[in-house]
């Protein structure tokens, strides 16, 4: 898809996981250029996250595991929200606010998944979505539920890119 990385934009995926270990990581990839220049949102399946970039085959952390409760852990399907917004990037699990990061440009125009080490992960939704400045319109933060009259932001707004039932998976290791 092409995202402009000048302009705010939301990129949400559903996953489960199937099978495999629980103490690595899973997840989601943009700003992708290869397999050596990448940012990436990822989860393990006992209740952790990370977030950083991998540039020139160099791993850079700019969140360090942290445990979140918003995790469904195990064996167990996991839906992983960033949303750029001005010159931060928020992330979200299962529709809750966990943390933000400096927005930082991308090597590449791809977005993709991400499983490391004997897992099987299915990627079951995938959803790309660009906002003009005036149409952006901040989640609610952790302390604050989204009520359930709200519509979702794939019911609000009209998608860049949106995968289809079948399952698709770039895997890279």
């Amino acid at each position: 898809p092409q995202i402009d990385q000048n302009k705010d934009f939301h990129i949400e995926v559903t996953m489960s996981k199937v099978d495999g270990v629980n103490n690595y990581p899973y997840g989601l990839v943009w700003g992708l250029q290869d397999a050596d220049n990448f940012y990436r949102l990822t989860i393990s399946g006992n209740g952790y996250y990370i977030h950083g970039k991998e540039e020139d085959n160099t791993w850079h952390t700019l969140i360090d595991w942290t445990e979140s409760a918003h995790i469904n852990q195990g064996n167990a399907t996991n839906t992983l929200s960033i949303r750029k917004e001005g010159n931060q990037v928020k992330f979200y699990i299962n529709d809750q606010y966990v943390n933000e990061a400096e927005f930082g440009k991308f090597f590449g125009d791809n977005v993709g998944f991400v499983v490391y080490n004997k897992m099987r992960i299915d990627f079951d939704r995938i959803l790309i979505t660009q906002f003009s400045p005036e149409e952006t319109q901040p989640l609610p933060e952790e302390t604050q539920p989204l009520p359930e009259e709200t519509p979702s932001l794939s019911e609000k707004t009209q998608p860049l890119f949106k995968g289809s039932d079948q399952r698709i998976a770039l895997v890279i290791g």
